[in-house]
């Protein structure tokens, strides 16, 4: 899915009527990490970073990794719905609980991961020497 994104040219369509000259590292991570945390949502949480991570490729900022892992985090911790997460999807196939049921706590893992991910994982990425 990534592969052809690329190599249809959608990748460079997007990222050219994207105007992120002079943006934070902080503020393209939170854009698509809350993007990628949408989608994530609604859709499986690997086709969603492969649908992003070829436009993230193409942007020109000095350093790509902690786009890269802003986005995969906020892939994996969008959880509200059953299709969110192949364990969402077995609890709900039990047929014990519904989706008003999991959207819930569901919401609150995900509010509660992304922030983490902005904050924690930031300083924590740049301790590292990740950027």
């Amino acid at each position: 899915l990534g592969a052809a994104i690329s190599q249809s040219g959608l990748a460079e369509w997007i990222v050219s009527r994207l105007h992120t000259d002079g943006a934070s590292l902080l503020l393209l991570s939170l854009l698509f990490g809350s993007v990628a945390c949408l989608m994530s949502s609604l859709m499986s949480n690997t086709a969603t970073a492969n649908l992003i991570m070829p436009i993230l490729t193409g942007l020109s900022v000095g350093t790509i990794s902690p786009l890269f892992l802003a986005v995969a985090f906020a892939c994996s911790v969008a959880m509200p719905l059953p299709i969110s997460t192949p364990p969402n999807a077995i609890a709900f196939s039990s047929g014990e609980i519904t989706v008003r049921d999991m959207i819930k706590p569901g919401l609150i893992v995900t509010v509660v991961g992304l922030v983490l991910t902005f904050t924690v994982g930031f300083q924590w990425w740049r301790i590292l020497g990740l950027y």
